[in-house]
């Protein structure tokens, strides 16, 4: 377990090392909160739409409570309109979810919609508002600020990874500066052949131009 522990940290630490990978991972933590919220919306959208379904739905299917023995969805004699009413619309948390498969493509809205428009037109309309408005506008906004934040995380990225470039650079500047400043011994301004030839010797400049 400690062998995999150590292999996934280095895996980990490599991943931070490869500019696009970290670039990629950061815009993806940076979108999270948006999804959250986007989240919440759709739940919002979805639960509001689906108590007037249910609704709507569950009175249909009490005028058939006398014809199928009170069980208008286990009746062997229930037709196809019951069984697709049961099926999608009967419960609100049967409604949500079908909503999100319409719109996910795990049910077809056709499917979907056509037990409605046999309870009452206006429902149909409702099922159309509620697919174009998810479809054309929640979606394409929740797609459009998701791209937004990811950019603007790539634009930070590369700013701190311009900053780490400019600090390295000063630093460098100011080390080499400070080798040049012990390398000339008289404070002349100039380097001579003698005072090369001393520092040549020295390990810490050796150390120091060998990194």
């Amino acid at each position: 377990h400690t062998l995999r522990t150590l292999r996934v940290l280095r895996i980990v630490r490599l991943i931070y090392f490869i500019k696009e990978m970290r670039v990629l991972i950061q815009s993806i933590v940076a979108t999270l909160r948006a999804l959250i919220w986007a989240l919440m919306l759709m739940m919002f959208v979805m639960y509001s739409f689906s108590l007037g379904f249910t609704e709507a739905v569950t009175e249909e299917l009490q005028m058939f409570k006398s014809e199928l023995n009170d069980r208008p969805c286990s009746a062997p004699q229930a037709d196809k309109h019951i069984l697709d009413l049961c099926q999608y619309w009967d419960s609100v948390p049967k409604s949500i979810l079908t909503l999100f498969q319409t719109l996910t493509g795990g049910v077809d809205w056709g499917d979907a919609i056509r037990p409605l428009g046999k309870v009452n037109w206006i429902l149909m309309v409702a099922f159309l508002a509620f697919f174009i408005l998810m479809v054309f506008i929640i979606l394409n906004v929740m797609t459009a600020v998701f791209c937004q934040t990811a950019i603007e995380a790539a634009d930070k990225e590369s700013a701190r990874s311009q900053e780490r470039e400019i600090a390295c650079t000063r630093k460098l500047v100011v080390d080499v500066c400070n080798v040049f400043s012990e390398v000339d011994k008289d404070q002349s301004g100039t380097i001579d052949d003698n005072e090369i030839e001393m520092a040549s010797a020295d390990p810490r400049i050796q150390a120091f131009f060998a990194e």
